[in-house]
């Protein structure tokens, strides 16, 4: 009888545990998830989004390659800079952002890092500067 006893009493305490360490990585999980998600934005809808007010035009190049041009009104936030995370973290959360760099590789970097930061409508322009065409 005892061996019983001392059997369930084993079966009963891993079980807890096992549930507690399901439970634990679920809501850990739930918590990784953001609020918001990166949209993709095509060149099309962006130019029709650039001439909204409160739209704001995030340039993440170096300076070198804003030398080379840039879209009229982008701020410049130089993802390769020193304090870049710092920076964006100093801009208002509840702005709509369009984030663009040469090709769209570090603005969708940045992008996915803005919503994880709490920003809510981030845009990554697809294609980047290479693929932007003033009208």
């Amino acid at each position: 009888m005892y061996k019983y006893f001392s059997l369930f009493i084993l079966l009963a305490i891993f079980s807890c545990s096992n549930n507690a360490t399901q439970s634990e990585g679920s809501n850990e999980h739930a918590a990784a998830l953001p609020k918001a998600a990166v949209q993709q934005m095509d060149q099309e809808s962006f130019k029709i989004a650039n001439k909204k007010s409160g739209v704001f035009v995030l340039d993440v190049r170096t300076p070198s390659e804003i030398a080379d041009g840039k879209i009229r009104g982008a701020i410049e936030v130089d993802f390769k800079g020193g304090g870049f995370k710092d920076k964006i973290d100093k801009l208002p959360r509840d702005k709509k952002y369009i984030v663009y760099c040469k090709s769209g590789g570090r603005s969708s970097k940045t992008a996915n890092m803005m919503v994880e930061m709490g920003f809510q409508e981030v845009f990554n322009l697809e294609g980047g500067f290479d693929a932007y065409t003033e009208e």
